[in-house]
């Protein structure tokens, strides 16, 4: 049974009002919260400036530089990245390799009135003839066509230089997210704005004749670049840790795939979503018959504990130039 149009529509509604919802949310918490506080405590009133005049004009550099920092932050990674993204799947569509797929598994993340939104686990022969698996998200436009169903064909354009994405669907180039561009333009508006508004106003406001000797390090014009910044500098080391890692792209596109029999397996003492993360030591044999030895950490389903008992065997793919990176297929 599929959903109605009407859920479906409610449902990518549902999803909009929480992005909007937490943009918002951590505006109100970076900016509104710091000037709230400031502004209605109203201490600033009462208490003249105690800052020197080399101080302040420090402390308006680094306001200044604070407020800088975040706009090249935020452009380069809300802005820019689209770009470089939109440059790379414009290469990788040129001067990929094309390869046939067969579609293994379908799943439907979102049904919305432009298309569906699917994850398609599809099984084909990478750049060294090697049979291997990998998952896609892409946009289905016509979803009753039924071009992607369990067991389908589809065509595919590797990168040999392991970008990011390695693989993709013939066809599927770049597409903008129209509701997440727009609240990308009105935070950029808000903070292109905020800040010389804020530095213009708290001057008018607060200087009561002492220049900028009010600024200090509590003051907005100061905290909210800092806080911005921060979360800035963790979103960015975020976005780079979780992107496709060369590793896994090499293995994807090169490696080859292996049985390789458990030697030993030892929990790491880490919990996920309370299954437990454990670490395994695997042997398996080569392309030139030689026995390689080599361990990764997986988290593994409490009821799959039996299956991972030592003398049982996984699927593995590895690099044929370095045997000791790989990858588990199961």
């Amino acid at each position: 049974m599929t959903p109605s149009s009407n859920t479906n529509q409610a449902g990518l509604n549902g999803l909009r009002f929480l992005l909007f919802f937490f943009v918002v949310f951590t505006l109100f918490m970076t900016a509104g919260l710091p000037l709230i506080i400031h502004y209605a405590g109203g201490e600033w009133k009462w208490t003249p400036p105690g800052q020197s005049a080399a101080g302040a004009f420090i402390w308006l550099g680094v306001g200044c530089f604070l407020w800088v920092l975040v706009l090249i932050l935020f452009v380069d990674n809300f802005i820019l990245s689209q770009f470089r993204k939109k440059r790379l799947l414009e290469r990788l569509l040129q001067n990929g390799r094309h390869a046939r797929g067969t579609v293994v598994q379908k799943q439907v993340l979102q049904a919305g009135g432009r298309g569906d939104l699917l994850a398609l686990k599809v099984a084909f022969r990478n750049l060294v003839d090697a049979e291997v698996e990998t998952t896609l998200s892409i946009v289905d436009a016509a979803p009753s066509l039924n071009r992607f169903s369990a067991g389908r064909t589809v065509s595919l354009i590797l990168d040999p230089e392991m970008g990011d994405p390695p693989v993709m669907v013939e066809g599927k180039g770049f597409q903008w997210n129209r509701t997440v561009m727009t609240l990308v333009v009105l935070v950029l508006f808000i903070l292109l704005t905020l800040a010389p508004g804020l530095l213009v106003y708290s001057y008018m406001l607060e200087s009561r004749g002492y220049g900028w000797r009010y600024l200090s390090f509590g003051h907005p014009f100061i905290l909210i670049p800092f806080i911005i910044g921060i979360e800035l500098t963790i979103y960015t080391l975020i976005r780079k840790l979780s992107r496709t890692k060369r590793k896994a792209s090499k293995l994807l596109l090169y490696g080859r795939p292996a049985t390789a029999t458990i030697v030993s397996t030892a929990q790491t003492g880490v919990y996920i979503n309370e299954q437990p993360q454990v670490r395994f030591t695997i042997e398996f044999e080569g392309s030139r018959g030689r026995t390689h030895q080599a361990s990764f950490k997986q988290v593994v389903d409490l009821l799959k504990i039996p299956d991972i008992a030592p003398g049982k065997t996984i699927n593995i793919l590895y690099d044929p130039e370095h045997p000791e990176q790989i990858q588990p297929l199961d």
